[in-house]
């Protein structure tokens, strides 16, 4: 009798090691799954190749998004008007808030003709300026916009034809300088004129 119950009870026990067993094995994770802490270089290997080709594309469409964004950027930079301010009497001129020193003064002459240094207001704008020490001419070009003024002459021209200053150019040292309008109707910005601060007002 003794030895039967010994029997069940090994059974028993044989039975439940069995049951823990299979709930073990159940809740292993696969070989090579993405839940093996012990994943194979196989594995690994396997995996990032399959995956290659999308970082691909993922990283291909960022680099365009990137670029577009720049071109963005670009636009934007160049549609923000910074307005120029001169002083009748001053060098320091400022380009939005930056101080920027000139290399002539701007002065009055005669009846209310202002006179700006041409080659500062120019560059800029982002102008070519060129200079023909022959014929004391100055040329400004920028895209498809051009202008020739010669230094002690009223006639100026702007995009091939002759229009009449209210002052000449002339020169100031080594310097060009030239009457407000040219400003205005050579270099296509809008100017403006503050007479309590004495101040001339560019915008691009």
């Amino acid at each position: 009798m003794r030895k039967r119950w010994i029997y069940l009870l090994m059974m028993a026990l044989l039975l439940v090691g069995y049951g823990l067993g299979k709930q073990v094995q159940a809740s292993d994770p696969l070989p090579g799954s993405d839940q093996d802490p012990l994943v194979t270089k196989s594995y690994v290997d396997n995996y990032i190749g399959s995956h290659y080709t999308d970082l691909q594309q993922q990283i291909a469409l960022l680099t365009q998004q990137v670029i577009k964004l720049d071109q963005r950027i670009a636009v934007l930079q160049k549609q923000i008007k910074t307005e120029i301010k001169l002083v009748i009497g001053q060098k320091t001129a400022y380009i939005g808030d930056e101080a920027k020193t000139l290399p002539v003064a701007p002065y009055v002459e005669g009846p209310g003709h202002t006179m700006l240094p041409f080659r500062f207001i120019g560059e800029v704008l982002g102008a070519d300026i060129g200079w023909e020490s022959s014929s004391q001419t100055v040329s400004y070009q920028l895209g498809d916009k051009e202008m020739q003024l010669q230094i002690g002459s009223k006639t100026a021209t702007i995009d091939g034809q002759e229009i009449q200053l209210d002052a000449a150019p002339a020169l100031k040292g080594a310097h060009t300088v030239v009457p407000v309008r040219v400003v205005s109707e050579g270099l296509g910005a809008e100017v403006t004129w503050d007479e309590s601060t004495q101040t001339v007002t560019i915008i691009p």
